[in-house]
């Protein structure tokens, strides 16, 4: 993230998300930190996240996370259909 975002996207991001302590913080409060609008806080955090999107780790981790939600997605498909089987077929 250091190398892509400039010192203030990066800061936008650690207050936005609660990256340092946990404590997400919303637009405006970003915005009055910095002495900018909560639109212009959104602008600059959905640029870092595009930059962060477009580099190696993020489209790698991008598809982890896919891959992730599909495995998410078939194991609950599964047991669905084992719930509805021990519901409705088994006599």
């Amino acid at each position: 993230m250091s190398n892509n975002n400039t010192l203030q996207e990066r800061q936008i991001l650690i207050l936005r998300y609660g990256w340092d302590n946990n404590s997400c913080m919303t637009l405006e409060e970003v915005g009055c930190l910095f002495n900018i609008t909560g639109t212009r806080a959104r602008q600059i955090q959905n640029k870092a996240m595009r930059k962060i999107r477009r580099t190696l780790w993020g489209k790698n981790k991008a598809k982890e996370i896919l891959l992730e939600k599909q495995l998410t997605f078939k194991i609950n498909k599964v047991a669905d259909n084992i719930l509805f089987i021990d519901r409705y077929l088994n006599f």
